[in-house]
């Protein structure tokens, strides 16, 4: 059973997958989201993000960000903190079973 869970309601199998990992990047997190979105391309791509729980405002951040643009961002929502090595995992094979 997975300690997470998912919301992605965007493309499927786009060209290009941006994975992010977030925890506690409230300050920083929003601008990098926005660097993604801004890029204007000739394939399609998705975000997904995989929060780890964050104590800070990092979580309502994305979650604003995925309910503005559910065709581009998808997330992974972690139910505690795993730490890095765990959400990078959780993360990667997600984007594995979405290609």
């Amino acid at each position: 059973m997975n300690s997470y869970r998912v919301i992605d309601t965007g493309i499927k199998n786009p060209d290009v997958t941006i994975a992010m990992l977030a925890y506690n990047h409230e300050k920083y997190i929003a601008e990098a989201i926005e660097s993604v979105l801004c890029q204007q391309t000739e394939y399609s791509y998705k975000i997904v993000i995989a929060e780890d729980c964050s104590t800070d405002s990092t979580r309502e951040i994305i979650l604003s960000y995925q309910k503005r643009f559910p065709d581009r961002i998808g997330i992974i929502l972690q139910n505690s903190n795993v730490g890095a090595k765990q959400n990078n995992y959780d993360l990667l094979s997600y984007i594995d079973g979405i290609s």
